[in-house]
């Protein structure tokens, strides 16, 4: 069985590589599908998502790897001409073809990419190391190359499907060899080559337009271009009964507060806090607990108004328990104070009270 590629035949290893591929990309796309959708509702679906993240990740770098193989092989091997099809139809293969092509690096290299912004959220399960260098760790290019990935895989999924059909299309209907090429390598008579370079740059031009959409989509809002964190200083926070009687307190708390109090418009930036109840102490403690059967508390909103007294309107979150929450942002020339009370979800009478300070960025 020859391990190289013939004017009409595939060998061994592109054959090899085409079906890891193909392995690879069916084992990342549930994976990421899975871990997107759900629900983070207590501490084992928080591990369960982390761990299907994780296995995402290391698929995709594996893929990568054959990504690199595979299109290295190529670049030193003949590629057998197509079987006589019509004009259409061959047009679309080929563009198919390049489009697959590009997506053997563009997709997971841009994972990569992604993952590197914000290399402590589910690693990848290998021992060299999460960050590439040149890529900056925050959320801004966490989030914009993130909806580049996205944005590829969804072009790699059309691909995938319309190679897919394809070839059932040739095994069911045409039953002619282009599918026994790339299994068992059976040889097939070809005519002469017409293979031309147009369908790479329809293909090329379909990548820049992902990106080009992406690129715009992921672009904040001119009122938050300058958005800044406004890293956080010190904070209380308690919890009251209806009475206003303090049940616990703790300084225990995860606060970001993406400001720029002097963008035009109404829109000052983002309000994200997560708060565990577990670290709380008092009298209370057990009351508080008994109510949360996963003690953590988030809330995000988003934070608008005119300086100096800015509001932060959003939704605090307890184990799939939500309420409307409303929070006062007021800054100065040092930093911002957040301060405010609301309902705690889930917890008939139980009241947060939040006090906190950040410094000005």
């Amino acid at each position: 069985m020859p391990l190289a590629n013939t004017s009409t035949a595939y060998g061994l290893v592109a054959r090899t590589l085409h079906w890891l591929t193909a392995l690879l990309i069916f084992v990342a796309f549930p994976l990421g599908y899975i871990a997107n959708t759900t629900p983070l509702t207590d501490d084992a679906s928080i591990a369960r998502v982390f761990t299907l993240f994780s296995l995402h990740k290391t698929v995709g770098i594996m893929a990568l790897l054959i990504g690199f193989l595979r299109l290295g092989w190529a670049l030193t091997q003949p590629r057998p001409a197509p079987l006589p099809h019509a004009g259409w139809e061959h047009a679309l293969a080929e563009t198919t073809h390049w489009i697959l092509t590009i997506a053997l690096i563009a997709v997971p290299l841009t994972g990569w990419l992604a993952h590197s912004a914000s290399p402590d959220l589910a690693p990848i399960r290998w021992p060299f190391g999460q960050s590439l260098p040149l890529v900056p760790t925050d959320p801004a290019s966490a989030a914009g190359l993130g909806a580049i990935h996205w944005a590829f895989t969804k072009v790699l999924a059309v691909a995938v499907l319309l190679h897919v059909a394809g070839a059932l299309k040739h095994a069911l209907v045409d039953r002619d060899g282009t599918l026994a090429r790339m299994t068992t390598g059976a040889p097939t008579d070809v005519v002469e080559d017409r293979r031309s370079r147009l369908p790479a740059l329809i293909a090329a031009a379909i990548w820049l337009l992902a990106l080009g959409l992406a690129l715009t989509l992921s672009q904040p809002e001119e009122t938050t271009r300058e958005l800044r964190e406004w890293p956080l200083s010190d904070a209380d926070i308690s919890v009251t009964d209806g009475t206003g009687a303090v049940l616990a307190s703790a300084s225990t708390i995860s606060l970001v507060l993406m400001l720029a109090p002097d963008a035009p418009g109404d829109d000052k930036g983002t309000l994200d806090m997560t708060i565990p109840l577990d670290a709380l102490e008092g009298p209370g403690v057990d009351r508080i607990l008994a109510a949360a059967p996963f003690p953590l508390l988030t809330y995000f909103g988003t934070v608008s108004g005119t300086p100096p007294v800015l509001t932060g309107d959003g939704t605090l979150d307890l184990a799939g328990a939500t309420e409307p929450a409303q929070f006062t942002v007021t800054t100065d020339a040092t930093g911002a104070a957040v301060s405010g009370t609301a309902p705690v979800p889930g917890a008939t009478g139980l009241i947060l009270v939040i006090e906190a300070r950040t410094l000005r960025n």
